[in-house]
């Protein structure tokens, strides 16, 4: 008697009573097939090891898992965003990214990109947005020109002042769960503030 398996997605595997099985999974690159291949090893010896020992490993992977899960906006969080942004109709950002943080702050800013158009605001640079290779962030900052200091080559110290726009923006990000940080950032052609989303915090 025969027997007859399906399977679907881009990794998932047959169940089968004897014999050998090897499972391709496509849509990985090379560092996630290599990690999946020394998974089977790893919990061979995480089994072997006490159960404290086992628990401080568990608590670490959930950790990791955290920080490889995408950042990505539900539904929701999408109203919500677009909701706070109309209360400042025609509002204008620049929009970008840093490389440091690889695909994942590139797609979260090419989720963002539509929901301010649906909020009517002007994203400027909407046919390129930025990659930073000169700046680190965290999580989400706002490039805004504050106050110059002395040393033009340096952000001043001292404070941004917040206006309609910057304001508008943070109450968008913290509806969604997001924290922003304020950047005094002197480059740029002009006054429009860039919403740089940079790597997980």
């Amino acid at each position: 008697m025969g027997i007859s398996q399906t399977t679907g997605g881009e990794c998932s595997p047959a169940v089968v009573s004897q014999g050998k099985v090897t499972i391709t999974c496509i849509g990985l690159d090379p560092l996630q097939q290599e990690m999946l291949r020394k998974i089977p090893g790893l919990i061979d010896e995480l089994l072997k090891r006490s159960q404290s020992d086992r628990d401080e490993i568990l608590a670490k992977l959930e950790e990791i898992l955290k920080l490889q899960k995408p950042r990505r906006l539900t539904a929701k969080q999408s109203a919500d965003f677009v909701k706070v942004l109309r209360t400042l109709p025609n509002g204008a950002i620049n929009l970008g990214f840093t490389s440091g943080s690889a695909d994942d702050a590139f797609n979260l800013a090419q989720q963002l990109l539509p929901l301010f158009k649906e909020a009517e605001w002007t994203v400027r640079n909407e046919s390129r947005i930025r990659n930073h290779l000169e700046i680190q962030v965290t999580g989400v900052g706002i490039l805004t020109r504050g106050p110059i200091g002395p040393d033009q080559t340096r952000s001043p110290s001292g404070y941004i002042p917040l206006t309609p726009t910057l304001a508008t923006l943070r109450a968008a990000f913290e509806a969604v769960g997001i924290d922003v940080q304020f950047i005094n950032w002197q480059s740029g052609e002009d006054d429009t503030p860039e919403v740089v989303v940079g790597s997980k915090p």
